[in-house]
């Protein structure tokens, strides 16, 4: 398989939707951005209709990511470029 990053980084919506479909009604990328390698992690997961279990699993990920302390918000600035 290619660079994660590189796999997923021109996809449009849909396409990672459809994706997600095709490999079972869950997807789960784990990688690095390039070139600054910045860890990234996407979760899609599709439910059919009247399948409660995707939603409040999704629901159960972002709480535990935000217990943890993780932003989940977009920042303001580019941490990459403060102090420039």
């Amino acid at each position: 398989m290619a660079d994660a990053w590189e796999t997923i980084r021109y996809m449009t919506m849909d396409q990672l939707v459809t994706y997600a479909k095709l490999n079972g009604s869950a997807f789960v990328l784990n990688g690095f951005t390039t070139p600054e390698r910045w860890p990234f992690t996407i979760v899609i997961a599709v439910g059919a209709p009247g399948n409660e279990v995707v939603p409040e699993l999704a629901k159960k990920f972002h709480e535990e990511l935000l217990a943890r302390g993780a932003p989940l918000k977009k920042a303001a600035t580019n941490p990459r470029t403060e102090g420039e």
